[in-house]
């Protein structure tokens, strides 16, 4: 019955690619959705399901795009959002993205943070974003 109820969900995230084993003291969910929401929801649900003790998440989120277009693609998110194209840089490496520059509150750059989560391929964001 849970791991019915797992499949209804992870299918619901649209993660047909997830494989996760269950024992009985422990879940481990190894790999590879492309959505970051994808990885949060497989652990939080079988997290939630009674008689779980431990969730170990070996999700690795598999990127979908290559660097410049990833780093392309959150500077464009940026620049509709509210911030100046000059004031934070965006590189990429691989799904890998580092942020650095500055910002003028913690939401900006919270939101930074996030804009770069969602960008299609981005499997790992480093915010070095400084707060004036």
């Amino acid at each position: 019955m849970a791991l019915e109820f797992v499949r209804f969900r992870l299918n619901q995230t649209n993660s047909n690619s997830l494989c996760f084993r269950l024992s009985f003291r422990e879940n481990r969910i190894p790999p590879f959705p492309d959505k970051l929401y994808q990885k949060d929801a497989a652990e939080r649900d079988i997290r939630a399901l009674h008689g779980v003790v431990g969730v170990s998440n070996q999700i690795s989120l598999k990127p979908r795009a290559n660097a410049g277009d990833i780093a392309d693609s959150i500077r464009q998110a940026l620049h509709r959002s509210r911030f100046d194209p000059a004031t934070i840089s965006v590189t990429a490496r691989g799904g890998h993205v580092h942020l650095t520059g500055t910002a003028h509150s913690w939401s900006d750059r919270q939101l930074a943070s996030a804009t770069a989560w969602a960008a299609p391929g981005a499997t790992g964001v480093q915010n070095d974003i400084t707060v004036l």
